[in-house]
């Protein structure tokens, strides 16, 4: 299946179809290429298409209400949407006619998952000399699924020489000067190591982060001065503040510092021993609704692992170390092998920007652990340990009448709901990818309706 955009569309779509596996994404590519062709697109809907995000919330199907109503707005605030009447389904005279009307220059298509509407149509002959209909089964956009993260990776901002800054030697600083905050004394005691500097405590509960030698780079210095002027304001994101100097020489940055909180590695080695199942839930809502927010702003995390994550309580969950994500055209250069699906050869961290699909992986391994407190490739013969096979997955999608035999497992059956299962599933087996805002509503949902029972039962 293919919607080409040599031409301008005409494209009638059943309701059902925007809740279908990946549609959004066809959506989105369908958007960028129109775009950049300089044609445009009209969807129609029928009329009543409000209805069916009202009936989906009275049947509590909240994921697909919300989604329905999401692209709808999307369509709407890009002036792209026309409801038509079709008196459900059963009447297609109005878009015959708009079909018939098309130019030689207009595609028409129509979306369907319902056979009723695709028989009705496949009888009709006079729709158009550029028509076309598609029914859309369970698989039939996952080819933009695939071709998302397949795509050839976009070229970051990067020097194969750098002659606009001096690499100096970093060891032994005792203050460095920041033009906001003026010199700053290291806490040597505090030194905290990483592969491209050393972070020390200094004055104002602030933290600062010196490059080694061969970290103090112009790509560096460029990206960290378009960060602190950036439109970012989030407590729980340590975004950098100032550039730090030795003298006229570049060596790092300031960021917050956040006391009382111990990393997402640390709670996961001791099984998060001092939270129970629903603040790990908690955490974990917190976790990815913070991506959500850098996502949402075009910023990937890159070298997203747990021991970037520090946690103080269930609603207090931070991001540090964000100097290195990924913003505009300046990549991350750093990875995780553990936490990175795919291997980067030699530096080409450096050169190719992620896509926000690379992302998925930490995002949903590390919800994962939290979630269940166990490796996803965790089998009862492989014990708690990294496989190479980063694919493999021992939870069944199917819980019922499972013997269960383990606390992982009963937190999969007994604890994660229907959707959540289906998001770890797809994605670990499948490949395919529940977007971020639909894990944050599902948590969202659940951390609802568990207060309510909670506050219930204490009456």
């Amino acid at each position: 299946m293919e919607i080409k955009t040599a031409k301008n569309n005409n494209i009638f779509i059943e309701d059902t179809v925007f809740t279908a596996p990946s549609f959004y994404l066809l959506l989105k590519d369908l958007f960028e290429k129109l775009e950049a062709e300089g044609k445009h697109g009209i969807f129609y809907v029928d009329i009543d298409i409000g209805e069916r995000v009202e009936n989906y919330k009275a049947d509590k199907k909240f994921k697909e209400a919300y989604l329905l109503e999401g692209l709808l707005d999307i369509l709407e605030q890009k002036s792209l949407l026309r409801r038509i009447e079709t008196n459900n389904y059963l009447d297609y005279t109005a878009l015959e006619q708009i079909f018939r009307k098309a130019d030689k220059e207009t595609e028409c298509i129509i979306l369907t998952q319902k056979e009723g509407v695709y028989n009705v149509f496949k009888e009709l002959k006079n729709i158009g000399e550029n028509s076309a209909l598609y029914y859309v089964s369970e698989n039939t956009f996952e080819e933009w699924q695939e071709k998302a993260r397949s795509s050839v990776p976009k070229q970051a901002f990067y020097l194969q020489e750098d002659i606009y800054v001096n690499q100096i030697d970093t060891t032994g600083l005792d203050y460095v000067y920041s033009p906001k905050y003026g010199y700053l004394k290291i806490d040597f005691a505090s030194q905290m190591n990483g592969g491209e500097g050393s972070v020390y405590r200094t004055y104002n509960n602030m933290m600062v982060k010196i490059f080694k030698k061969e970290s103090i780079t112009y790509v560096n210095f460029k990206k960290l001065s378009e960060m602190i002027e950036m439109d970012l304001y989030d407590p729980f994101i340590c975004w950098p503040k100032d550039l730090v100097y030795a003298g006229d020489n570049f060596v790092g940055y300031l960021m917050d510092e956040v006391k009382g909180a111990e990393t997402l590695l640390s709670l996961r080695l001791q099984s998060f021993s001092e939270y129970t199942h629903p603040e790990r839930f908690e955490i974990c809502y917190n976790f990815l609704k913070r991506i959500k927010y850098l996502h949402d702003k075009g910023i990937l995390i890159g070298d997203l692992k747990p021991d970037n994550i520090l946690v103080k309580s269930p609603s207090e969950v931070y991001f540090i170390d964000c100097g290195c994500y990924q913003i505009n055209d300046y990549a991350c250069p750093v990875c995780h092998p553990e936490y990175t699906k795919r291997v980067f050869k030699k530096d080409e961290l450096k050169k190719q920007l992620r896509t926000v699909e690379d992302e998925y992986y930490p995002i949903n391994k590390m919800a994962f652990e939290i979630l269940i407190m166990k490796n996803h490739t965790y089998s009862p013969d492989n014990m708690d340990i990294e496989n190479t096979d980063k694919s493999q997955f021992f939870y069944p999608l199917d819980v019922d009448g499972l013997d269960i035999r383990s606390e992982d497992m009963a937190l999969w059956a007994r604890f994660l709901t229907p959707s959540m299962r289906k998001y770890f599933y797809y994605y670990f087996k499948q490949g395919k990818i529940t977007d971020l805002s639909e894990w944050v509503k599902e948590l969202q949902l659940f951390l609802e309706k568990l207060k309510k029972e909670i506050n219930n039962n204490g009456r």
